[in-house]
């Protein structure tokens, strides 16, 4: 039988909140999220872009922070990977004094548990002292006993200092992620109704202006929205540079104020009757659709920008970013038909990993420095090799479609000293040992100083 609703009004405004139990949902969000961190943590075994393992790693300790926390609200989704911080001194305590009880078969904390956690301490350093004293004697006694530790030696990872770096990083995250495990997910709140929602149609007034703001951009200004070549490059046009840093300057702004006003109308204005229901869809929706022209604007902006230029870091992730926007408008969108929008936060989370999902599958430092090269070889400009040399082993395929000569052996110089040595175990990369593969079969010239670097 379901538990009676509290009545907003009677619960007390000083007691603490309500949480209901994770729900199946829940599970398969957090579950979705795992899978997805671990996806996100083997990118940098296959693509060798710093840039971008540090992109899916940063991401990736979002995703499994959410995957071990849990939560439906916007805090939650964004901000569970703070949970880490007091999770590591919860789970350190947690560690010292977690006993479970052999009668009752409740876990609690006592001074006997942490007596024996001491004890096991101080059993494992007699251990590694014995080891460091009876070893070394014993390699110095018998030299076929030193043979054979030299040869199981000789067969370990090298130990450096990024990997005992790494090693500790791991430990300290584990210890929150078991104890969240421990503790199990946190319930969801219970959402009250709130008391300020506004009665009138006042709302109309700032959403209606803007609405009309952006609908008399939208048709007044076309050459500049859907403007193509010709008017970048015409007479009185801006230059290319302005045009796009324009764009995303324009829809980061546009972006700003409709987020505004989404969440105002979600989260302020009455819809009991089906006029508001109405009315709110209605200017939600052109909300959102005007917002959505802007977006296909800017996106326009950066292609006639990349199509002269090419790419680069910045203008993959600000086209990157413009598509998520895009799709957050779209979400916003499908949540206004209902007018429910509980699972908008973790939708949005999806489709943030599944934009950075889709950079990872287009490789993009090869996508650089083919629409570099195509872009300067097709307007007779010479190639940007300064910019090509700080390129990773994942654009060898596309730096191999340089002319031959001097060019291709200044683009290749840097990437072949950097691959001249193995890596170590740790670093293992399945694009640089393609590149490795690939340079071994092709033969160029020396790089000599003088190469013009524009």
């Amino acid at each position: 039988m379901a538990s009676p609703a509290v009545h907003p009004t009677t619960a007390s405004p000083w007691a603490p909140p309500q949480y209901t139990p994770p729900t199946r949902g829940d599970r398969i969000w957090r579950w979705a999220a795992a899978a997805a961190a671990l996806v996100l943590v083997a990118v940098p075994a296959v693509r060798a872009s710093g840039v971008l393992a540090f992109l899916c790693l940063t991401a990736a300790l979002a995703l499994a922070a959410y995957a071990l926390v849990g939560g439906r609200t916007w805090a939650w989704v964004l901000f569970s990977g703070f949970m880490l911080i007091p999770g590591a001194v919860e789970g350190v305590r947690w560690l010292f004094t977690y006993r479970m009880s052999r009668k009752s078969g409740e876990s609690g904390a006592s001074p006997k548990s942490a007596a024996s956690a001491l004890r096991v301490t101080g059993a494992i350093a007699v251990t590694v002292f014995l080891v460091a004293v009876l070893v070394p004697l014993l390699r110095s006694a018998d030299p076929v006993f030193a043979k054979l530790l030299d040869s199981w030696v000789a067969q370990l990872p090298r130990l450096e200092f990024r990997s005992v770096v790494g090693a500790i990083v791991v430990g300290c995250l584990a210890i929150p992620a078991a104890y969240y495990v421990y503790r199990g997910p946190r319930g969801n709140r219970v959402r009250k109704e709130s008391s300020g929602h506004l009665d009138g149609l006042e709302w109309l007034l700032p959403l209606g202006v803007v609405n009309l703001i952006f609908l008399v951009f939208v048709v007044v200004q076309v050459n500049v929205l859907f403007g193509g070549h010709d008017y970048v490059l015409g007479d009185g046009g801006p230059d290319y540079a302005d045009y796009a840093r324009g764009g995303f300057g324009q829809l980061c702004l546009v972006t700003m104020i409709s987020l505004g006003l989404a969440a105002g109308l979600g989260g302020l204005v009455r819809r009991e009757t089906p006029g508001q229901r109405s009315l709110i869809r209605l200017m939600g929706g052109l909300l959102c659709l005007l917002t959505l022209v802007i977006v296909a604007s800017a996106l326009k902006r950066m292609l006639l920008y990349v199509d002269v230029y090419g790419f680069t870091w910045l203008r993959i992730l600000s086209f990157s970013f413009e598509v998520f926007l895009g799709l957050v408008f779209l979400l916003l969108m499908i949540a206004g038909i209902r007018l429910r929008g509980a699972w908008l936060p973790r939708a949005t989370a999806a489709v943030a990993v599944g934009v950075l999902l889709a950079l990872v599958a287009i490789n993009p430092e090869a996508v650089m420095a083919r629409t570099t090269i195509d872009a300067r070889l097709e307007h007779g400009r010479a190639v940007d090799i300064s910019f090509l040399d700080g390129l990773s082993a994942d654009a060898i395929d596309e730096l191999l479609r340089l002319p031959g000569g001097q060019q291709r052996a200044c683009a290749l110089k840097w990437l072949r000293d950097d691959l001249a040595e193995p890596d170590p175990w740790y670093e293992l990369n399945a694009a640089r040992q393609h590149a490795r593969a690939v340079l071994a079969g092709v033969r160029v010239g020396l790089c000599e100083d003088g190469l013009p670097h524009p």
